[in-house]
């Protein structure tokens, strides 16, 4: 696995969000592009709820921001070709 790859990762880890404000904080805050739910943990209809909640919900920037830069920056390095 390219090192690149695993400095997004390791910045960035994936967050499981277990309802609907913790969905909608990892786009405003961490402006997320991925959530992980796990089958044995979310019943389906609470994870049709977060997921609407999370796609709903916008970046906000403020003090989050510099750090979703940061993560930014590591990917236009890591995956450029």
């Amino acid at each position: 696995m390219n090192l690149k790859f695993l400095k997004i990762f390791d910045a960035a880890p994936p967050i499981e969000p277990v309802d609907m404000d913790s969905a909608e904080r990892l786009r405003k805050s961490n402006d997320a592009p991925v959530i992980t739910m796990g089958a044995r943990v979310i019943g389906s209809e609470l994870a049709i709820t977060i997921v609407n909640a999370w796609l709903d919900s916008e970046f906000l920037g403020g003090g989050s921001q510099p750090k979703v830069d940061q993560i930014v920056e590591l990917e236009s390095q890591s995956f450029t070709q």
